[in-house]
């Protein structure tokens, strides 16, 4: 976390994930692909718009970017086996795309 003001704060977080197998074969076409997503986070806190309104001890306002670089990746899924009319096995995996990059905002107030 850098705090370049006293009341502000800035935080960069990364997340690494490795690659993920779908099941127990160790079969790299049955894997999800490692990926990293990171993500940024400035908050203030002290006196805003409540604080003289409300007479309120405490607030904070934060903007988080998540997914800051708008990378495309899969998170999770699974692998299911079936056999076709001819009795040969066949695999089929299924895989969740993950969000692109989204915007949080968040105003705190204690009262």
């Amino acid at each position: 976390m850098w705090k370049p003001l006293r009341n502000l704060e800035v935080l960069w977080n990364m997340q690494w994930v490795g690659r993920q197998f779908l099941d127990n074969s160790g079969d790299l076409g049955r894997s999800i692909d490692p990926y990293a997503v990171h993500q940024v986070q400035v908050q203030w806190n002290g006196a805003l718009l409540g604080n003289r309104l409300l007479k309120s001890q405490s607030e904070s306002l934060q903007i988080r970017i998540v997914n800051l670089l708008n990378h495309r990746y899969v998170g999770h899924g699974y692998t299911y086996g079936t056999f076709d009319g001819l009795g040969q096995p066949v695999t089929n995996s299924y895989v969740f795309p993950q969000a692109p990059r989204y915007f949080l905002l968040t105003y705190q107030l204690g009262l």
